[in-house]
């Protein structure tokens, strides 16, 4: 093929019908004239109606193509000789019309464009219409004094993409309502909660929805079945519902210095297994091995419970100190209604038995320790010697 050096316009973007040329002189440079000699004599304007493609220095306002007569033509992003798709912040794209512009910039919308159907008899402009995102606002916090807005997409008809669920920054969201009336008589779980993702009612009339939630200050786990119980060192817990583990084994951390909010609630019917080898220095044991200064466990009764605790590192400088809720509790820790019912099994190599503590509640507690309304009177404490299997 014989090399053209010719130059191509800036903005000039090939059609569906031209692709076949530009590839097969991808050496060559084209200009417009050279296109319409070769019969790509119809050019498309995309106005992009306030939006942009691209961006910095090289963003556009229009993009134009040129393809034969009785050619489709291609929608901007969908290849690479289209240029970047178009876009507007806050603004989701309802398709390419026809249509035309006013000496004021008004454009007035005709018929939307089929680039799977619709095919090119002349010059043409295309219009982008540009359709507002909607809005979700959450009230939330105490009295609801807090809002926060977000922005909800919708496809180029128009129908909003359902919601996920907002993350609210320093709260967590015990559930979501309607109405601030539901909001207030539904609390943590009433029946008339939003579920998510959730389909808001907007619609072109009614591009803002509002919703009310019920949060809680500060970062927490909401457990409300099983599945939702991960208890980490720093992990506050906000328990809405009784749970019972049927005899499985769970991880509770070693130090805990989160906040736990039982809510009047249980976990039961679980084990935990600790032990102390011969090469690690840990002293402190219970469900909980130590119980940090900011630690707080609030109206929450742990049922049921098997703790199994060995000991055999038999160094001189240890001394055991087992806690069926924690071996060492800190200064500064909070524990209020907190009651245990369970079988704290202590096993413990026979140079060290006569000495380790074991106890129903707590092995050590500093004199910070704030305790009220508690009870473990109901806690069996076996302390036996090691045996070797």
């Amino acid at each position: 093929m014989k090399r053209k050096t010719l130059t191509v316009l800036f903005a000039l973007s090939i059609g569906a019908a031209a692709l076949g040329v530009f590839t097969a002189c991808r050496q060559d440079v084209l200009t417009l004239e050279d296109l319409i000699k070769d019969g790509y004599t119809c050019e498309v304007v995309f106005d992009l109606a306030g939006g942009a493609s691209g961006s910095g220095d090289r963003a556009r306002e229009e993009l134009h193509q040129y393809v034969q007569p009785g050619s489709i033509v291609v929608r901007p992003g969908d290849n690479n000789y289209s240029g970047p798709a178009p876009v507007r912040e806050g603004y989701t794209l309802g398709g390419y019309w026809t249509g035309s512009k006013d000496g004021e910039g008004n454009i007035t919308y005709e018929k939307k464009w089929d680039f799977g159907k619709d095919k090119v008899s002349g010059n043409l402009t295309l219009y982008a219409k540009w359709l507002e995102n909607y809005k979700l606002t959450v009230h939330y916090g105490e009295n609801y004094s807090l809002s926060a807005e977000f922005e909800v997409s919708q496809n180029e008809d128009g129908v909003p993409s359902p919601v996920s669920e907002p993350s609210l920054v320093g709260y967590t969201a015990l559930a979501y309502y309607a109405d601030r009336a539901a909001a207030e008589e539904g609390g943590a779980d009433g029946e008339n909660a939003l579920s998510f993702p959730y389909t808001a009612p907007f619609s072109e009339g009614e591009p803002r929805v509002e919703v009310w939630a019920n949060t809680l200050e500060g970062e927490y786990t909401v457990v409300r079945g099983r599945q939702d119980f991960r208890l980490y060192a720093g992990t506050n817990i906000y328990l809405l519902a009784d749970i019972d583990f049927e005899g499985a084994a769970v991880d509770f951390p070693n130090a805990y210095n989160g906040t736990f909010l039982g809510n009047g609630h249980k976990l039961s019917n679980f084990t935990v297994t600790r032990n102390s080898s011969n090469t690690n220095g840990d002293t402190y044991f219970g469900l909980f091995k130590a119980l940090g200064g900011t630690a707080v466990l609030d109206d929450v009764t742990f049922e049921n419970f098997t703790l199994n605790i060995t000991l055999i590192n038999s160094r001189s400088n240890f001394h055991y100190v087992v806690g069926a809720l924690a071996g060492q509790a800190d200064s500064g820790a909070k524990l209020n209604k907190v009651e245990l019912v369970g079988t704290l099994n202590c096993s413990v190599i026979a140079e060290k038995l006569e000495e380790t503590v074991a106890e129903q509640f707590l092995g050590e507690a500093d004199e910070g320790v704030l305790i009220t309304d508690c009870n473990y009177a109901a806690v069996e404490v076996n302390k036996s010697a090691y045996t070797r299997s």
